[in-house]
């Protein structure tokens, strides 16, 4: 099947089915009365009301992904912290009716979610009631007026709800969708912005393709130049002109998106790929040859600290990269890092350009204006070795003692409060790891993702 014809195909794939609909609707409406009835009983006070805001209420959600984002707005004569305890009181108190557990979590204040035993997730958020960004007191805040700008925008053009999802079915296939720290990618209220700002999928992809980090404004403007300076893109909130909606997008997330809407522009018929990509299958064998061939060690926590779980996979990633800088240090290169969970434990993985360190390496002393050139000089002036100068700076050619990478890793990560490692080399833990990891581990290495694979 061809584009634009898959896309009817998919749609039907990712839009709810009615029975899922009546099912999230008469769920929904259940919480929201039971956690309006604990207002009452806990809170006493009528202004307080709960009501739903993001992709459920604006009805772009994906079958099998429903977000119940539950709003409890409060005034502003309660404190930010008493108006926190008072959503976590409510939240325990209607858990046992719904037979779920709560989990308190963090975005830019503390959230609670009931787990319910199916696992689908209701999230109280705590908020003030607002009618204009100047109002604004929390991040959360801003989100009942993108309910009123998508509704008003979504009533007037309903066929984008359809747009909106296919784009945020294509962003998770790119592993670009969340504003996560551990995924630094598009928000599904920024897909919402681009869709309905570009008039559909197929306008936004055809304009990506010209696109250029940190020199997209959206919607052009002299003040947004100034304002977000150097941002990699700069989407405009259209109910906050102060506020740059796709602040969350790392340059990365951006270039794979430029380049999906560069191989759009070549070939159209790429998009029914894309949207609904190929299954990959890998046996234990070809797994193993594959491992053969690259030098990778994976660093498992044994233990860790007890964090939410977006916050700890973005921890990782920083004590990825500083041990990736300081390994340089010791003479071995690491081409690139991967954060992940194996079995349950989180887990860092190295991809060494090789293993074996250089026989030598060069040792910089100071430079040759500062007083201690000279006792660098004659410390390491022999018949075998003679300083040399280098950019200014006196330094010495040495003899490394040959050692196990593992070794310097374990080192390095042994800085980080809070852990402690297990460094295999990824190969000869393979053959232990469960059958459903042997995909997962094969994309880790080789790099193929959904999109590489419409490529081949």
């Amino acid at each position: 099947m061809s584009y634009p014809e898959c896309l009817e195909k998919v749609v039907k794939q990712i839009e709810p089915s009615p029975e899922e609909r009546e099912k999230i609707s008469q769920l929904a409406d259940k919480v929201r009365v039971l956690v309006q009835q604990s207002i009452g009983e806990i809170i006493g006070d009528e202004t307080v009301k709960a009501e739903y805001h993001g992709s459920y209420r604006h009805d772009t959600w994906l079958r099998g992904k429903a977000d119940l984002d539950l709003f409890v707005l409060f005034s502003k004569r309660y404190a930010l912290e008493e108006m926190s305890q008072l959503v976590k009181k409510v939240a325990h108190s209607v858990a046992g009716d719904l037979n779920a557990y709560v989990e308190e979590r963090y975005a830019s204040h503390p959230y609670y979610t009931l787990v319910l035993p199916d696992g689908q997730e209701v999230e109280l958020v705590p908020a003030y009631r607002v009618s204009s960004s100047q109002e604004v007191t929390t991040p959360v805040d801003r989100t009942q007026l993108h309910t009123e700008y998508l509704e008003r925008v979504l009533s007037e053009k309903p066929h984008l709800k359809a747009e909106i999802r296919l784009f945020k079915k294509l962003l998770m296939n790119l592993d670009i969708y969340g504003a996560e720290q551990s995924v630094h990618g598009f928000s599904g209220y920024l897909a919402e912005i681009l869709v309905t700002y570009f008039g559909g999928l197929e306008n936004l992809l055809l304009a990506t393709a010209n696109w250029r980090p940190g020199r997209i404004f959206i919607p052009p403007s002299p003040e947004a130049r100034k304002l977000f300076q150097g941002q990699p893109i700069v989407v405009i909130d259209p109910v906050d002109h102060k506020r740059n909606a796709a602040a969350s997008v790392s340059q990365e997330a951006l270039s794979k998106l430029i380049l999906i809407g560069k191989l759009f522009s070549e070939n159209k018929d790429i998009m029914c790929c894309l949207l609904d990509p190929p299954n990959l299958r890998v046996t234990l064998e070809e797994l193993v040859s594959v491992l053969n061939s690259y030098d990778v060690l994976v660093a498992m926590a044994a233990n860790y600290p007890k964090l939410p779980e977006d916050a700890l996979l973005a921890k990782l990633q920083r004590i990825a990269r500083k041990s990736s800088s300081a390994m340089e240090s010791y003479g071995f290169r690491v081409l690139r890092t991967h954060v992940t969970k194996i079995n349950g434990s989180p887990a860092i993985l190295f991809f060494f350009e090789n293993m074996v360190q250089s026989p030598i390496y060069l040792h910089m002393g100071s430079p040759v204006w500062h007083p201690n050139s000279v006792e660098f000089v004659k410390k390491w002036a022999s018949r075998h070795i003679a300083p040399i100068i280098i950019e200014g700076r006196v330094a010495v050619l040495r003899k490394r003692i040959p050692l196990d990478p593992r070794d310097y890793l374990l080192k390095v990560l042994k800085s980080y409060p809070g852990f402690s490692w297990e460094i295999n080399k990824l190969r000869d833990i393979v053959s232990y790891l469960p059958q459903e990891y042997y995909v997962e581990v094969y994309r880790w290495v080789t790099g193929v993702e959904n999109w590489t694979m419409c490529i081949q």
